[in-house]
């Protein structure tokens, strides 16, 4: 979705950055159009009448806006259409019915172009119509829908694909028309081309409907899904009654929800991890209350609120808990960690990491088994979940207060802290540990990447050429965006993103850029605002590149680590409708680009999760 100013008029082609004479006209947009009648004139100042033999190209995005929320766009058609004085003549965009897009005028009016899906409203698409003027009074029209904005006119796959006969396509003046008064189509990206490369390749490629393997529907799902063993695993809360629900990763069905309901909703992302109790699945309510479950069916489901058992208050306010917890399996039993206030102190909150043990059956909590997290400062929350080093006994955890944050290190065995360093901005991710478990990483708020080394909590002072910290060169926040790290490559790759959309790639031993484009700081995401931490695929850890899903306000985007800088080897998926608060991540059913993409969609309510295949 393009957020640009209205350009009314011809705009040369060096002030829009076209080096190329092969533009004949550009318009950013957005025009909406809407009212009926002839529509808005673009002010080409191009024509071509009968005996004309070039060939031109025109190229638009367009996205139904009326209807907000609704599933189809209305019974109306809107298109960029050809006039020749006050004669209607060609014209490509959505046609009467609802779900079509199509041409129509001339000698083809109401043909339906083959590549039709539904017209579903956020969903913008890129039409693009080549003109083949042959010197009579008839022309050849070949139309690509969503083309993939990386190949060549000739690689655009036939699906993509149509083509018109014997089409009059002579005109003087170029409209933007809406079939009537009560619908909105917005136009934007609007080229007149005489290459299909100039005309088409634009990026990032809205994903059609078609990806989308299954849908799943329900009420008030607030964490994202999680996914392993085949199954999804998220909380649904509808009418008070909250349930883990595990649905089929391959369908889309659901195969069990939880027997009990929970106590409120759950906002962390739920844990499975493989045990020797067996695969359970673990989540934090609202409340700070802890539950435990068997991964296949549900079964043994237990549930313990330690910071009612230590401090006797009812646990009635929420925002207690809005992060995952910690699952580790010892020797000693498998312990669970998670960060909880005591609500019943909201107007001075204590914050404590609490350690719990799961025997399969109960959730045991012991008196004292829990750190009071910074009572020396003034504590504002936690919002990033515990991570544990590679000894499998120290815990990190960002605590935010009125100073900016400190990097807690907490021994597990004695459950005090072992280092406790202060950064000046809020931390809003979990730390993230490098390969070997040396150094753990943050982003925070003021636009810093920083890297610590994990033995004693210091600064990594090889990091940034010895300050510790990278500053990102945008100025921009980094509000829940965490980091990705590449593992496998040499050196590990951090991966990250600015909040209004510059992506980076730094090295994890120097922060140095460890990508050509990422000293350019690329803005693959179309100006929208990065919204939770991207996830990294590869399809085998030698693969030098792969595929980064990064989670904006507005989009999914997927995008070709190998071509950071490039829109066009981007691909997005709407996520909306705009500001969905709850969409911060997306799941994988595998660490493979083949494989499919778990999103939680949706507003109000009424929420969907969606299996998309990628290309």
């Amino acid at each position: 979705m393009r957020r640009h100013t209205l350009v009314t008029a011809l705009i040369a082609a060096a002030l829009l950055g076209y080096a190329h004479a092969t533009v004949l006209f550009y318009n950013a947009g957005p025009i909406d159009a809407t009212g009926g009648g002839a529509g808005q004139s673009l002010g080409t100042g191009l024509s071509r009448s009968v005996g004309a033999t070039d060939t031109m190209y025109i190229s638009f995005e367009i996205e139904p806006r009326s209807f907000y929320n609704s599933q189809t766009a209305a019974n109306t058609y809107t298109a960029l259409q050809m006039y020749a004085g006050n004669s209607e003549g060609f014209a490509v965009g959505k046609s009467w019915a609802p779900t079509n897009y199509g041409t129509f005028g001339g000698e083809v009016s109401d043909t339906s172009i083959n590549i039709v899906e539904d017209a579903k409203l956020q969903i913008p698409r890129r039409l693009v119509y080549k003109i083949q003027y042959n010197g009579t009074s008839k022309a050849t029209v070949t139309i690509w829908k969503d083309p993939i904005p990386y190949l060549s006119e000739s690689a655009q796959p036939t699906s993509k694909t149509t083509s018109l006969n014997n089409v009059s396509c002579w005109f003087n003046d170029l409209r933007v028309r809406a079939g009537d008064s009560t619908t909105t189509y917005r136009y934007s990206d609007i080229i007149i081309a005489t290459t299909f490369d100039e005309a088409a390749s634009r990026g990032p490629m809205t994903l059609p409907e078609s990806s989308v393997k299954w849908t799943y529907s329900a009420t008030n799902i607030y964490s994202i899904p999680s996914v392993a063993n085949g199954l999804i695993y998220g909380v649904s809360s509808d009418n008070f009654v909250n349930r883990v629900r595990a649905i089929s990763a391959t369908t889309g069905l659901e195969v069990w929800y939880s027997a009990a309901s929970l106590d409120t909703s759950v906002f962390g992302r739920p844990v499975i991890k493989q045990t020797s109790l067996g695969t359970r699945v673990y989540v934090v309510s609202d409340r700070g209350t802890l539950y435990a479950m068997d991964a296949a069916d549900g079964a043994n489901l237990a549930a313990s609120n330690p910071a009612f058992i230590q401090t006797n208050n009812p646990q009635d306010a929420g925002n207690a808990c809005r992060t995952s917890p910690l699952v580790v399996d010892t020797m000693n039993g498998v312990w669970v960690y998670f960060v909880a206030m005591d609500a019943s102190t909201s107007d001075a909150p204590v914050w404590y990491l609490f350690k719990v043990k799961d025997t399969g059956t109960a959730l045991t909590y012991t008196i004292g088994d829990c750190l009071s997290l910074m009572p020396f400062k003034s504590m504002k929350y936690v919002s990033g979940s515990p991570s544990i080093g590679p000894d499998g006994t120290t815990v990190q955890i960002p605590v935010n207060h009125s100073a900016g944050a400190t990097m807690l290190s907490v021994n597990t065995a004695t459950m005090t802290a072992i280092s406790a360093t202060d950064v000046p901005y809020s931390v809003d991710t979990p730390t993230t540990f490098s390969r070997d478990g040396s150094r753990f990483y943050v982003g925070d708020d003021g636009g810093y990447v920083r890297a610590f080394w994990t033995s004693n909590g210091n600064p990594d002072t090889g990091f940034g050429g010895g300050a510790g910290s990278v500053k990102l060169p945008k100025n921009a926040l980094i509000p829940g965006c965490g980091l990705a790290l590449d593992y496998w490559s040499s050196p590990n790759i951090i991966y990250t993103a600015t909040a209004d959309g510059y992506l980076y790639a730094l090295r994890a031993d120097t922060g140095a850029h460890a990508r050509t484009w990422s000293s350019t700081a690329p803005q693959p995401f179309d100006y929208a605002q990065v919204y939770g931490t991207p996830l990294l695929l590869k399809k085998t850890s030698s693969d030098v590149d792969g595929m980064l899903l990064v989670p904006t306000l507005d989009w999914l985007f997927a995008i070709d680590t190998g071509h950071g800088d490039d829109s066009r080897y981007a691909v997005r998926y709407p996520v909306g409708p705009p500001f969905n608060q709850y969409f911060r991540g997306v799941s994988a059913t595998g660490r493979g680009s083949g494989d499919s993409v778990i999103v939680k969609t949706g507003s109000g309510s009424t929420f969907q999760i969606r299996c998309l295949a990628l290309p």
